[in-house]
């Protein structure tokens, strides 16, 4: 899911206020404006995973829809390759440990 997929940069401003944009991509995930904005506040305009400021994505689970939050690209992607299973995201952080 992405937040603000395709809008350009994902940086806050001094006050946190989310870009703004031309499409509302996030709607398609059932958050209003605001609901978008409040969350991507709460964040911080950050990646809930590497806080990292960029471009964030709306992160959702497949099976339910239900919204968890905003990731950068890579994040979210890395989560989709994960298949959304935290044992699984467990097991690759235990390699990377390792190695």
């Amino acid at each position: 899911m992405s937040i603000i997929h395709g809008a350009g940069s994902g940086r806050f401003d001094d006050d946190h206020e989310p870009p703004s944009v031309r499409s509302t991509p996030w709607r398609a995930y059932g958050l209003s404006d605001e609901d978008f904005g409040a969350m991507y506040r709460d964040q911080g305009g950050r990646c809930a995973i590497c806080e990292d400021e960029t471009r964030l994505n709306v992160d959702h689970d497949h099976e339910t829809g239900k919204v968890r939050g905003l990731l950068c690209r890579r994040c979210n992607v890395a989560l989709g390759f994960l298949r959304d299973d935290p044992e699984l995201a467990d097991l690759a952080a235990a390699y990377l440990r390792r190695a």
